[in-house]
């Protein structure tokens, strides 16, 4: 089957974590998808356990969220590289589909397959890799400004072009350590670990959300999230209160409202991009 033609495994674990900008790149750039749909029981069987399984496009019954085109159905497709995105749940739970995702992932380093994992994916990484999951030492909601570590093994692909910061979008109460043979590519002020490469591979992993698009970001004004709230629920609450419910990593509901209406999504997307080329150009030359 090495004639059949490549496509990217695309993993969402939750309806409301989309992929956001990242399904609407690949569409720009007319890359063939397949999008897999973990709370659909259907899906299950169906999602590939190594870079070397063929996978076939299969119609969904539901087309605004089951998009399994532009794969064609029945069409058989090579896995040319994957992305795995955010979701509710932890990488430390013990969900029926995790190990094929661990066995995919470690996949993906053992045949040099692009990778990339966005909080919860980034998470899946690290431990696929032998790295662990806990706790972030402060929950991060909204903007922060984050570091780009300095290469000095010549192996760090050029993610964010010539940035030393970037202004990115977190959404997330763990963290992953750095497991041996990655790079620590972003470093932030209330969590450390923002983003790990792979050896020299095209494999990344952010805990920060470069696919969030302004529906997602609308979207979390409502949502129920720890330490997130609007300015008037923090007027009213006890400095005790202030103490166990805020963290300096959290943005108010009232400021990220602002950035977005500010148009702050659509200027960070300018450095996400050059993560998203990066990412291809290990499938797209190769």
């Amino acid at each position: 089957m090495s004639q059949a033609p490549p496509i990217v495994v695309v993993i969402q674990h939750e309806a409301v974590n989309t992929a956001g900008r990242l399904l609407r790149y690949l569409q720009d750039r007319q890359i063939p998808y397949l999008m897999y749909e973990m709370w659909r029981p259907e899906l299950l069987p169906l999602l590939p356990a190594a870079t070397t399984d063929v996978v076939y496009g299969v119609a969904s019954p539901d087309a605004t969220l089951g998009r399994m085109v532009p794969a064609a159905e029945g069409q058989p497709y090579r896995i040319a590289a994957v992305a795995c995105f955010g979701g509710s749940m932890s990488a430390n739970d013990n969900l029926p589909y995790y190990e094929k995702i661990f066995s995919l992932i470690r996949s993906c380093a053992a045949h040099r397959v692009p990778y990339i994992g966005v909080c919860l994916g980034a998470q899946l990484l690290s431990k696929a890799l032998g790295g662990t999951v806990g706790p972030s030492p402060n929950v991060e909601m909204g903007w922060a400004a984050l570091k780009v570590v300095p290469d000095t093994s010549g192996e760090v692909k050029p993610w964010f072009g010539d940035n030393d910061t970037i202004d990115a979008f977190m959404i997330h109460g763990e963290t992953f350590s750095v497991p041996e043979g990655c790079h620590l590519v972003v470093h932030g002020q209330h969590c450390a670990n923002q983003a790990i490469q792979y050896r020299d591979q095209y494999i990344i992993g952010t805990q920060f959300h470069p696919e969030i698009d302004t529906p997602r970001g609308v979207g979390l004004l409502d949502m129920k999230e720890p330490c997130l709230y609007w300015q008037r629920e923090i007027d009213a609450m006890t400095p005790e209160e202030r103490a166990t419910k805020l963290s300096p990593g959290a943005m108010t509901r009232d400021a990220i409202q602002e950035g977005i209406e500010a148009g702050r999504l659509k200027k960070d997307y300018v450095v996400m991009k050059k993560l998203f080329d990066t990412w291809a150009e290990g499938f797209m030359n190769h």
